[in-house]
């Protein structure tokens, strides 16, 4: 089994990259030195959960579309969400469409 330069095994510093959303993910991207895949996830975790919330600070301003766009963009964090710490639990996490090209891009700048 992998390991990160955090001592944890991959899986459990994937998880970790993921359990309290953006949070989580910028600090495991900032003390994970080697772990490329560490890296990514947390990136990863980053920019999705970072526009969850952008995106539920602009949203309620809308009138009429923004309570219910606020709703199904809660929908689909909480969705991503579990799926993300039950594959990456299990060493296979999930590349998420669009939001993974960013990640990597991420990367580059971190």
């Amino acid at each position: 089994m992998n390991h990160s330069s955090t001592g944890l095994p991959e899986n459990i510093a994937n998880v970790i990259c993921y359990v309290f959303g953006w949070l989580s993910g910028l600090i495991m991207l900032f003390i994970e030195k080697s772990n490329n895949n560490v890296k990514f996830n947390a990136a990863q975790s980053v920019v999705f959960f970072g526009a969850c919330s952008l995106l539920g600070i602009i949203l309620p301003v809308l009138p009429i579309i923004g309570p219910l766009a606020l709703r199904l963009v809660a929908l689909l964090a909480v969705a991503v969400w579990v799926i993300q710490l039950v594959t990456s639990f299990i060493g296979k996490p999930l590349k998420l469409p669009i939001i993974s090209g960013l990640a990597v891009l991420l990367i580059g700048y971190v």
